[in-house]
């Protein structure tokens, strides 16, 4: 789904756990390039509150699991700009290093492939944060 659709219900996180388009897991010890690179863009992102009644109308997320864990230890949502999203339950705005790795780096797929992700589909990443 593109950033800029137009839908009559609200993507929530709990929305898009069931509903996602695409998903890709990246295991830090089998990509070390773009975990590498993941991590530089969650390290360079900043967050500010928002009104915690906030629904969000989320397109991305990322989720960090630990060594042989089934539940994420960190769930991270952004909408189809990427300015806005959650960690967890909590809304926040942010600002651009997360959404522009998420849109330089998802696919590792074909050029059209690609493309369909540069648009900003309903998209998961798993992230195992050990080695």
């Amino acid at each position: 789904m593109s950033p800029s659709a137009e839908s009559r219900n609200t993507i929530t996180p709990d929305v898009l756990d069931k509903l996602y388009f695409r998903k890709a897991i990246v295991l830090a010890s089998h990509a070390p390039v773009q975990f590498e690179g993941l991590a530089l863009a969650v390290n360079a992102t900043t967050l500010s509150e928002m009104n915690p009644q906030s629904e969000g109308d989320v397109r991305w997320a990322i989720k960090f699991y630990g060594k042989r864990r089934a539940v994420p230890e960190v769930s991270i949502y952004l909408d189809g700009s990427g300015e806005t999203g959650f960690v967890g339950p909590t809304p926040y705005s942010f600002n651009g290093p997360l959404y522009k790795w998420l849109n330089n780096n998802f696919f590792l797929f074909t050029a059209t492939e690609r493309r369909i992700g540069a648009g900003g589909s309903l998209l998961q990443t798993e992230v195992d944060i050990e080695k």
